[in-house]
């Protein structure tokens, strides 16, 4: 956020659990691009944290631990599948939370409801990508 990297990127992903309440998470970030992508971010799980995957948390997105580098999903509802969990089948260390949404969840809610394509995304994310992604003009941090 602080030097600018988010500004002009779009949300590009709404996963829906629900069509009558909102349940899933919305993706945006910087998708790969090399002008915009971040040095790999440490992974802080949730557990070493004590943040969880509740209404409104902001986490990093990523294949590996360690390997964040720009985008970036905003909880709606409570997803705590995604934290870190010990006797977790495979992936135990969830994903890491470092923020949350203050104001403007109706915002989010709306971004989640956009129209996805059946077709587009490849893999667990085929059906979530939004059709028309939704543009991110500026972003910047709250004091």
């Amino acid at each position: 956020v602080d030097q600018k990297r988010l500004d002009g990127t779009a949300f590009y992903r709404a996963l829906k659990f629900r069509a009558d309440a909102p349940l899933g998470l919305v993706q945006f970030g910087v998708r790969g691009n090399a002008k915009r992508i971040l040095p790999a971010i440490a992974h802080e799980p949730t557990n070493a944290t004590g943040l969880t995957h509740d209404n409104g948390a902001i986490s990093t997105a990523r294949g590996a631990p360690g390997t964040a580098a720009g985008d970036f999903f905003i909880i709606l509802g409570t997803l705590t599948g995604l934290d870190a969990n010990a006797a977790a089948v495979g992936d135990k260390d969830g994903y890491a939370v470092f923020g949350h949404v203050v104001d403007g969840m109706e915002n989010v809610v709306n971004i989640q409801q956009a129209p996805t394509s059946a077709t587009a995304g490849e893999g667990a994310m085929k059906g979530q990508m939004i059709e028309a992604p939704i543009m991110i003009t500026l972003a910047r941090r709250v004091p």
